[in-house]
């Protein structure tokens, strides 16, 4: 697999490199780390995700207004150090505390609360959020078992919207353990991406084959199936979605199809049109879509869905202005003004 790259050991830094030259006028390199932060953070609880490199743009590209204040990037699929957690925390720190979200796999776990605990032993108030959103076991298995994938970018979009809002550390904590209970996602995925350093496939799919709620590195599904029609595969993710949260007549829901890497505009939004049929059949309505690349392996086949189960505490704080590389919101009250200056 051919890749624009330079030395593989310098990816992650040149990368964002990249992404805070691109948007210089609100981020900024913490130096002396694989991190970033906004250039303007009010006086507020600090809210900031972390994880590995190689999902891009997950992580480091919802760092912006109304999302996450700064983030760290560990090296490709491993979780960014204690130390680094630790120190980008301590970079962007307001003394009125910060929240840490993460994914649930072993390394983001282990590493982010090791650093919690060290940053509360020296006087920080510091909490975290791990995210376990992902269908990679039957609903109704133990939640533990899940990982965390796309639907991280939800728990960030309301929290750094309710920090933005003036909300303190222990009412984040709990807003954030709802928006983390109230959504989910399942992924199809068709065939599998390569090691950005060595080019090398991370796992193999037979070509027929396809496998719904595959980890994103490969980690095994909840079911393997021959090559179906996007119809069929969407009602297959669409069911087990619906039986996690629970999904009845007069729902609503935010609703995210994100490629996995190489499935294209086209596949994504017909994949959409599906979901948004079944959808509409059991009466639930969608309050907003979000269509894009968003959480990938790299050049991976498959989309996966993420739905957000809203309540009117949920919707207020969704429907704040975020603006952020590779994540936009704008709200749907006309009435709402807000300058972009104000942030900056």
């Amino acid at each position: 697999m051919k890749r624009i790259i330079n030395n593989p050991e310098d990816l992650v830094k040149e990368m964002i490199e990249g992404v805070v030259e691109a948007n210089k006028h609100w981020l900024e390199i913490i130096p002396g780390l694989n991190a970033m932060k906004k250039k303007k953070i009010k006086d507020k609880v600090i809210v900031m995700s972390n994880g590995g490199a190689g999902c891009e743009p997950m992580h480091i590209g919802y760092v912006g207004i109304g999302m996450g204040d700064a983030t760290c990037i560990g090296e490709i699929y491993t979780a960014p150090s204690a130390y680094t957690i630790y120190e980008t925390v301590k970079a962007v720190y307001k003394g009125k505390g910060a929240i840490l979200i993460c994914a649930n796999f072993m390394g983001d776990y282990l590493n982010t609360d090791m650093a919690v605990e060290l940053l509360n032993l020296e006087g920080y108030r510091v909490e975290k959020i791990v995210v376990n959103d992902d269908l990679n076991v039957e609903p109704g298995a133990d939640p533990d078992k899940r990982g965390g994938t796309t639907g991280i970018i939800y728990v960030l979009k309301v929290l750094g919207a309710a920090s933005e809002k003036g909300l303190e550390l222990e009412e984040l904590v709990k807003l954030g353990n709802k928006v983390k209970n109230s959504v989910s996602t399942i992924s199809v995925t068709l065939y599998s991406g390569s090691f950005p350093q060595t080019g090398e496939l991370m796992f193999e799919i037979p070509d027929d084959t396809i496998e719904f709620g595959m980890g994103f590195n490969g980690e095994p599904g909840i079911k393997s199936s021959k090559m179906l029609k996007a119809d069929e595969m969407v009602e297959i993710m669409f069911e087990h979605l619906k039986k996690d949260l629970e999904l009845q007549n007069g729902d609503e829901v935010c609703s995210m199809v994100n490629s996995l890497g190489a499935t294209t505009y086209m596949e994504q939004h017909i994949v959409f049109r599906k979901l948004a049929q079944l959808l509409k059949k059991e009466g639930v309505s969608i309050y907003d879509a979000k269509i894009n690349r968003y959480h990938t392996s790299q050049e991976a086949g498959g989309v996966s869905i993420t739905l957000l189960k809203l309540d009117e505490e949920l919707k207020k704080y969704y429907n704040f202005p975020a603006v952020s590389p590779a994540f936009t919101h704008l709200p749907h009250n006309k009435q709402t003004v807000f300058q972009i200056r104000d942030f900056l």
